[in-house]
């Protein structure tokens, strides 16, 4: 008998870390072990300054989206950038595997392009052939590493898998991104 979780117990894990509530209690431990001095990265300031940063994010937030339909920000909203629905390009590619297979692909994508973002910089900028536009920061390096990663996949595809990053497909993603990245 399998003691894997099923898809439905997992969404179901995923809706409750995705709760308000969930995400309140967890920031409240974090905070209380923090404010314990018990952390070996974080140090919490004083209690006025923390006050200060809260009112100033409710303010811009309400500034910047009055009815308060914020849109979430992660790397998938990133592959939208430029009014093109880059997901829908890659879910088209995808569509001829399971759910299990298409996530490991969506996973490896993920992962790699939020890697590739830590410390590119203000001037970094990426040029997408297929729209000819120009992005910047988190969005051209999602940009840039979806169409980079892209060509891997699709080969990878063509021989009947999603998975890109393993053993046998490592060595020609690292020359891919070596090359896209000078």
């Amino acid at each position: 008998m399998s003691t894997a979780p099923t898809l439905q117990a997992l969404g179901a894990a995923v809706d409750k870390l995705r709760d308000p509530k969930t995400i309140r209690t967890r920031c409240g431990a974090i905070r209380a072990h923090v404010a314990a001095d018990r952390s070996e990265w974080f140090a919490l300031g004083s209690e006025d300054r923390l006050t200060a940063a809260a009112e100033r994010v409710v303010r811009v937030t309400r500034e910047r989206y009055p009815s308060l339909a914020i849109p979430y920000h992660s790397r998938w909203r990133h592959f939208e950038v430029g009014g093109v629905d880059r997901n829908l390009e890659l879910s088209r590619a995808l569509a001829r595997f399971d759910r299990a297979e298409q996530a490991r692909c969506r996973i490896d994508l993920a992962v790699v392009s939020v890697l590739l973002d830590a410390g590119a910089g203000a001037s970094w900028r990426y040029v997408e052939a297929e729209s000819g536009r120009t992005f910047a920061r988190s969005e051209g390096l999602a940009v840039a590493g979806l169409r980079a990663l892209s060509a891997v996949f699709f080969r990878v595809i063509k021989r009947g898998r999603c998975r890109s990053m393993d053993a046998r497909s490592r060595p020609s993603t690292r020359l891919h991104w070596h090359s896209c990245f000078k």
